[in-house]
């Protein structure tokens, strides 16, 4: 009987593991992106996206991003600022939102 309950409980285990491991990455970008824009803020100046007329979209982990489109097109000061802000966050290989 120990065993049963041994295997079912390895069992379940092994199918939820991946699934919470997928839920904390998800938070944990999350965290960094809402992190990203604090970083440009303090770079920038509060209000900065509507001064720059930057669209700030959704990204694929639910959280506000510059896009991608508007990025490429801002001033140089922004561009630099925004490389700066990912490279520390390590979200300069991630793909961003069009």
């Amino acid at each position: 009987m120990k065993r049963i309950l041994a295997s079912l409980a390895a069992a379940f285990f092994s199918c939820t593991a991946p699934a919470a491991t997928g839920m904390l990455n998800q938070a944990g970008m999350a965290a960094r992106y809402e992190d990203m824009l604090h970083c440009m803020d303090q770079a920038m100046g509060k209000g900065w996206q509507g001064k720059y007329d930057i669209d700030i979209v959704t990204n694929r982990w639910g959280t506000a991003e510059a896009s991608a489109r508007d990025v490429s097109e801002a001033p140089e000061a922004i561009r630099l600022n925004d490389l700066r802000c990912r490279r520390e966050l390590n979200l300069d290989g991630q793909p961003r939102p069009d």
